[in-house]
């Protein structure tokens, strides 16, 4: 009977025991697949998002110096985008061959994901408004003579320019703060995957 009971087991084992293996193979890399898919549908999001950006027309009213750093930072915001676009080409291609079953260890190993230089512009400060003159009373009261409706409006017309241009810094900076969670994600998973793959 023991004899029986030693046979049956090792027949299981043979024949039961690779089917088994198959089985969550298959499942490990349609889940793989599926997160990779999920990672490339944020990260066209998160490059559409910055394109959009980049389209952003200068504010009126910036001095030169603000004037170059807003069309240095659009510059930076379509250079990101390309690079974002030739990740998700990698991610696509890591997604794929998973559907097909091929993925190996060294395709996640492959996968270019450097967060670095993301976390650089995601952590950069923000830009500040430039301080406020404090005057006295008779100082005030001579500046309020001598400004006519046209320094007024232009006077305006600046802020509005420093709130334009504030507010576009801290779109550009929250967009390359969910590149950079995604793609830490997103190399979390490719190193967790490797290990699988093992």
């Amino acid at each position: 009977m023991k004899m029986l009971l030693s046979l049956g087991m090792l027949i299981f084992t043979v024949v039961a025991g690779p089917a088994a293996i198959a089985q969550s193979i298959d499942a490990d890399m349609k889940n793989i697949a599926q997160q990779l898919e999920r990672y490339s549908r944020q990260l066209g999001s998160i490059e559409k998002s910055l394109r959009a950006h980049a389209k952003t027309t200068a504010p009126k009213g910036l001095d030169s110096a603000q004037r170059s750093r807003f069309e240095a930072e659009r510059r930076e915001l379509v250079v990101t985008a390309d690079s974002v676009r030739e990740l998700i080409a990698q991610v696509d291609v890591r997604a794929r061959k998973a559907r097909q079953r091929i993925l190996t260890r060294t395709d996640m190993e492959r996968l270019q994901v450097d967060v670095s230089p993301v976390e650089r512009l995601a952590n950069r400060p923000a830009v500040e408004a430039p301080e406020q003159k404090s005057m006295d009373s008779s100082a005030l009261n001579d500046a309020i003579r001598d400004v006519d409706t046209q320094r007024e409006t232009a006077r305006n017309k600046g802020r509005n320019a420093q709130t334009a241009f504030r507010n576009y810094d801290q779109k550009s900076n929250q967009i390359y703060r969910q590149l950079s969670s995604l793609m830490k994600t997103l190399n979390d998973m490719r190193i967790d995957t490797m290990s699988d793959l093992l």
